[in-house]
């Protein structure tokens, strides 16, 4: 089977049941778009790959074994390294991923440190699209469903903005841009 298609299915089955926070949407549709955004981005197939399965060691049952098993270590080092230590408080782990996308040229690492930083900007890059077409819904509302609302919310992702600025190509960047200032500033 194509890995791709394997992949799609492998992290539709980690997810089911679950959908995103505060809908009734299924949850396997953000590792898709994540997929999508990396695909767009013309990204290597095992960085898209670690697209379709970067939240299933975080929110499923599943190992970084099975991803390596059933993937490869490169995908499995992917998913691992942007996989959050859900044991630390919320602001610890948004801290450490805005500390890494700052100083990833300094990481130590074997594999393909750009790579990380696509994956994660696929990744937030679609919870901002979400939180856009939530919020022309719901407006304020929307935070209610975050146990960090809107000014911890705007804090991660304004530094997520900041860092983004000087590693992601001008176009990307903009993307990322206009949806925050549509979420975090247009309604202020």
């Amino acid at each position: 089977m194509n890995r791709i298609l394997q992949a799609i299915k492998f992290a539709t089955e980690a997810h089911s049941g679950q959908v995103r926070k505060g809908t009734k949407t299924p949850y396997i549709v953000h590792p898709l778009e994540v997929f999508q955004i990396l695909q767009d981005m013309g990204v290597p197939d095992d960085v898209r790959i670690a697209g379709l399965l970067h939240d299933t060691t975080e929110d499923t049952p599943v190992t970084i074994r099975q991803i390596r098993e059933n993937f490869g270590l490169s995908v499995a080092a992917l998913v691992d390294l942007v996989t959050e230590d859900k044991q630390l408080r919320w602001e610890e782990r948004k801290a450490r991923t805005i500390d890494y996308l700052y100083h990833y040229r300094y990481r130590q690492t074997a594999y393909d440190k750009y790579s990380i930083i696509q994956l994660i900007f696929a990744d937030k890059l679609s919870n901002l699209r979400s939180m856009a077409e939530d919020i022309n819904i719901y407006g304020d509302m929307l935070w209610d469903r975050f146990k960090r609302g809107f000014h911890k919310q705007r804090w991660y992702y304004g530094h997520l903005l900041s860092a983004f600025e000087h590693v992601m190509p001008a176009h990307y960047y903009g993307v990322f841009n206009r949806y925050y200032n549509h979420v975090f500033e247009a309604r202020r």
